[in-house]
């Protein structure tokens, strides 16, 4: 009984020492970005990705990986 009350306290230890230092981390996480200002229009405007100017089929990445872009020889089609 008394190996197994040590061996009971030490792992409540562990996890209460782990919460812990999850607890502390989050907070301190929270603690350093809570001070974060507004992106500027500029910034936000370079954080979009420009729109795409090919067509799927016209899309050299798909074609060298072997991708179709029809959506009639898609193989939900062909199961159906």
């Amino acid at each position: 009984m008394g190996i197994v009350n040590v061996g009971l306290r030490i792992l409540k230890r562990l996890v209460l020492g782990s919460v812990a230092v999850v607890l502390v981390l989050a907070a301190t996480v929270y603690a350093i970005n809570s001070a974060d200002e507004r992106l500027s229009p500029q910034t936000v405007s370079l954080l979009t990705a420009p729109p795409d100017p090919y067509r799927p089929g016209d899309n050299l990445y798909l074609m060298l990986a072997g991708f179709d872009d029809t959506y009639e020889s898609a193989d939900h089609r062909k199961a159906a």
